[in-house]
């Protein structure tokens, strides 16, 4: 999770120059095909065509809804980061578990522990303060 939070951290700051360059949307789909196609390198290794093969209907649904879903929030993440500043827009990374609460406790069913909540609570919190703060000079 630290090593995720410490990459989410830098990759934000060293994309600002691009950002202030390039617009959003090259970028993302740019740095989208470089994943990819890496992934798509490794694919062999992992037996992707047999798996490929053994994949449903619903599971090409899921793999649509995941991609789109995530290439949207990689552009929006891009977007804003061109619009604020790194530490602003990172501090919002830290909500991306707790999003996965509501669809997970509506569509999967999963209990909503009394902890959860109050974690909700208190990251909202945090980021209203930060948010509020004024801005160093």
């Amino acid at each position: 999770m630290l090593g995720s939070a410490l990459c989410g951290a830098v990759c934000s700051v060293l994309y600002r120059p691009v950002l202030r360059r390039h617009p959003a949307l090259p970028v993302s789909a740019i740095a989208m095909t470089a994943a990819v196609l890496f992934l798509a390198a490794w694919a062999p290794f992992e037996d992707a065509a047999a798996r490929i093969a053994n994949v449903g209907a619903r599971g090409w649904l899921a793999i649509a809804f995941i991609g789109t879903s995530s290439g949207v929030g990689y552009f929006l993440w891009l977007w804003a980061l061109r619009h604020a500043s790194a530490s602003r827009v990172t501090l919002f990374l830290s909500l991306s578990p707790l999003t996965a609460l509501l669809p997970g406790t509506l569509w999967l069913g999963e209990p909503l522990a009394p902890r959860v909540l109050l974690a909700l609570v208190l990251v909202a919190a945090g980021l209203r303060v930060v948010q509020d703060a004024p801005a160093p000079t």
